[in-house]
């Protein structure tokens, strides 16, 4: 993926070398960050930013809609690339593994019948329970 911000993108501001560190490090994540799973890659490129600082760009890249920001659990906020599809996530209460899937949005809506005439602007749709493996352990106990 490209980490690069494209030149056509309204980021508020230019287009600092953090909130590009920002967005390379999300774009080489294997699933989602927490903003100090961030931070702590950044530090290594740049040792005197700060937490506050990966906020601001994280907040910045979401308006500008390059990113995505996850709520998997009551306490952390996790972020990744936006797509450009959507998807939602399967949650392991047990060994907090989350795997994503997709399902078009229009069949959903299709069949809630309470959504005939809303116009839908964001999903935000996550399970969670017990992974297979947790399943299997939890059922041995």
């Amino acid at each position: 993926m490209n980490s690069t911000i494209p030149a056509n993108v309204q980021i508020g501001t230019r287009a600092s070398r953090q909130r590009q560190a920002v967005l390379e490090v999300l774009s080489k994540a294997k699933g989602h960050m927490s903003a100090v799973d961030i931070y702590q890659k950044v530090q290594k490129k740049f040792p005197k930013v700060s937490l506050g600082t990966i906020y601001r760009n994280l907040k910045t890249l979401r308006e500008a809609g390059l990113i995505e920001e996850i709520h998997l659990d009551e306490h952390t906020h996790y972020y990744e690339i936006k797509t450009g599809g959507e998807h939602y996530h399967l949650l392991c209460l047990g060994c907090g593994k989350v795997v994503e899937f997709k399902y078009p949005l229009e069949y959903m809506l299709s069949n809630v019948p309470e959504a005939s005439g809303f116009r839908v602007l964001n999903t935000d749709l996550r399970f969670s329970g017990y992974c297979a493996a947790c399943s299997k352990n939890e059922g041995s106990r």
